[in-house]
């Protein structure tokens, strides 16, 4: 009857003005309506904002508030269930508002994950391009951006079409045929379609959603909107409790001026505490000559904490004592005992060496690090062009470093692709004339596979639509999993079935893969690979496979981190590449510093120091990217001892970074 056609949120004037239009054979829902009308509000009474649908879309809090009578739902209704709202708590006013989620990156890349799960995202995607269309001045790149929304977009064969009207696709048909000229505003009526259309569906379906809420709480913590232990200790530091622990295994030594406690570039064993006297600290000369830093003469200070770091603790000076000092020493085996025992003190003092290692890099990279800056418009990047011959070149030179393999290994193809194991994983499959090898690196956690084609028993495409397919080796146990473009998937399994083919009719068995012995940094062998897991899968093991958390996506012209911003996030990227800009004062012109491309890690800095971004980080293209840092508190409840080894990773990092730039030749300031 009625109320089932309608929404049960939907009780304003136009349902009232409607009882009268009720069959006779429903007055017991008549008479239902009727008893409720006095819970609705007159019709000369409701403002005419509350109940147009465009400002009810805006303003998602009104609708919620609206309530059916109670009485109506017994009366007539008792057999329907009424949906309830997915958020108990009230959704922040700010950002539910549909431009602040298209205009803030990590509410955006929820926002279109939840469209994935609709088969969707291709219309936010659009309207991502279409404004960066917009602001693209050049004639003849406006014209070949046009020429990619149409071929991606909007032409009938394209693989992520979106809606369009025929007249629409008719003109810019003939506009790409005969080379015309574009103006800045060609597409706009289409992309106010599709913002309608996802404000009124999409959009509000999302925010009554659970990813909403994930994807809420990743915003907060990312941004640190809310303050965690982690802002806490980094703005406080190891408290006076935190030393008592420390000095509890200390011994107390009396030394002589010029005694020497810490030697430059040797890795230290202890850490000294001052109690009486002072330290000078110094850098031996070519000549024989030293240059002294600075005297340590503040009781409570501290030198040799990087000897923690492992081989990458190197010293970067040496310490004498100035005069006769009384030191406290705390030696590295019990430190690391006391940190498996205390791991809010062993978080608070990762923390603290992470910020002296930061501010040491800064000095250093502020005197000697020479930037050619080139003001430039925005929307106008430099993209460098590599031939084809030269990608094969440098693809097969990292085949045979990677797998170290002899030059004789011939590569035949690359595919850049994603291995399914424990979760996603983007990286690169190689296939030789024996064997089919696949490489990913995430942060420091390398994923090598080398499957024989002998092994292999069948190979399957499956479509996953939007153009993707996943291509299935069946190897009788193990069985392998990559996910690429469907051009590609068909590619490689025709590849791979005339491989098999040529090498099974052979009947030639193929020589064992040299074994190889990897030498691992100091860096590689800090977190286990099960560590790399938790942390990228966000502590809750039973949801690796959903990756919820780590692999974010972001359309090209986002800008990931903002210049002025405070942001908790280590980021690695995955796919695409992003320039790193910095503003003029006073003016819309910016510096562009440089470029990061696909594996390159950003953020750790800001993470570990929680001082806002110095620079802004901008995808120059549709950037996937691996992100650790929203869910490190709840790792930190479940599993203590991976995000203290994080720590150590980042300090080790860091430490390493500062002894490869002073090995460069880069000074640092001693004022």
């Amino acid at each position: 009857f009625f109320l089932m056609q309608g929404s049960p949120l939907d009780h304003g004037r136009n349902r009232i003005r409607s009882v009268s239009t009720l069959p006779a054979e429903h007055c017991f829902e008549k008479q239902a309506l009727l008893s409720g009308m006095q819970k609705f509000p007159s019709s000369d009474n409701v403002p005419e904002s509350s109940i147009d649908e465009e400002d009810q879309l805006a303003a998602l809090g009104r609708i919620e508030k609206k309530q059916i009578p109670p009485k109506l739902m017994v009366r007539s209704a008792s057999n329907l269930k009424f949906p309830t709202p997915a958020l108990k708590e009230p959704i922040d006013t700010t950002l539910k508002e549909f431009d602040f989620v298209l205009k803030e990156p990590i509410l955006c890349a929820g926002f279109r994950k939840y469209l994935q799960t609709t088969f969707s995202e291709e219309n936010l995607d659009f309207w991502k391009l279409v404004e960066h269309y917009k602001d693209i001045k050049d004639p003849k790149k406006r014209f070949a951006e046009a020429q990619f929304l149409y071929d991606e977009y909007l032409s009938l064969s394209a693989e992520r079409e979106v809606n369009a009207p025929q007249t629409f696709r008719d003109v810019l048909e003939e506009k790409l045929k005969s080379k015309s000229a574009f103006a800045s505003d060609f597409f706009d009526t289409l992309q106010l379609e599709i913002y309608y259309l996802m404000k009124r569906d999409s959009f509000r379906n999302f925010v009554h959603h659970k990813s909403f809420v994930e994807c809420r709480a990743t915003y907060h913590r990312v941004r640190r909107l809310i303050e965690s232990p982690e802002d806490r200790d980094q703005r406080n530091g190891l408290t006076d409790r935190d030393w008592r622990f420390l000095l509890t295994g200390a011994k107390e030594i009396t030394l002589d001026a010029g005694t020497e406690i810490l030697t430059m570039n040797a890795q230290p064993t202890s850490m000294y505490r001052i109690k009486e006297g002072a330290l000078r600290v110094y850098k031996p000369l070519e000549d024989g000559s030293e240059n002294t830093i600075c005297i340590i003469d503040t009781p409570g200070a501290v030198v040799g904490e990087l000897s923690v770091l492992g081989n990458y603790g190197f010293a970067t000076a040496s310490v004498v004592c100035h005069t006769g000092c009384i030191l406290h020493q705390m030696e590295l085996p019990f430190i690391v005992k006391l940190f498996e025992r205390e791991s809010n003190l062993a978080r608070r003092f990762y923390l603290s060496v992470g910020n002296n290692l930061a501010r040491l890099l800064k000095e250093i990279s502020s005197l000697s690090c020479k930037i050619e800056e080139t003001p430039r418009e925005r929307d106008e990047p430099e993209e460098g062009v590599d031939t084809g011959e030269e990608l094969a070149r440098k693809a097969e030179s990292d085949f045979h470093t990677i797998f170290n393999l002899d030059a004789e290994e011939l590569l035949i193809k690359s595919f850049k692709c994603a291995y399914d194991k424990v979760f996603v994983r983007k990286g690169t499959l190689f296939v030789s004339p024996s064997r089919v090898y696949f490489y990913s690196r995430i942060f420091s956690q390398k994923t090598k596979e080398r499957i024989s084609l002998h092994e292999i028993e069948s190979v399957e495409l499956k479509d996953r639509g939007k153009s993707n397919c996943c291509i299935r080796l069946d190897c009788g146990r193990k069985k392998y999993q990559f996910l690429m473009k469907m051009k590609d998937g068909t590619e490689l399994e025709r590849l791979l079935v005339d491989l098999i083919d040529v090498v099974k009719n052979s009947g030639e068995v193929p020589n064992s893969p040299r074994k190889t012995f990897p030498v691992h940094s100091e860096e590689e062998k800090i977190l286990s690979d099960s560590d790399w897991d938790i942390l990228l899968a966000g502590g809750d093991e039973s949801s690796f496979k959903e990756n919820s958390q780590a692999l974010m996506t972001f359309s090209k012209g986002d800008v990931i981190l903002e210049e002025g911003k405070n942001y908790m996030m280590v980021c690695q990227i995955a796919s695409g590449s992003c320039r790193i800009e910095k503003n003029i004062p006073d003016s819309d012109m910016c510096v562009e510093l440089g470029r990061m491309n696909e594996g390159e890690v950003f953020g750790e800095i800001n993470f570990i120091t929680g001082r806002p971004a110095s620079a802004s980080v901008v995808a120059e293209s549709r950037v996937d990217m691996y992100v650790i840092g929203p869910s490190v508190q709840t790792v930190f409840t479940q599993n203590p001892g991976v995000v203290i080894r994080f720590y150590h990773y980042l300090c080790a990092s860091l430490a390493r970074r500062i002894v490869l730039r002073e090995s460069e030749g880069w000074g640092r300031s001693y004022s």
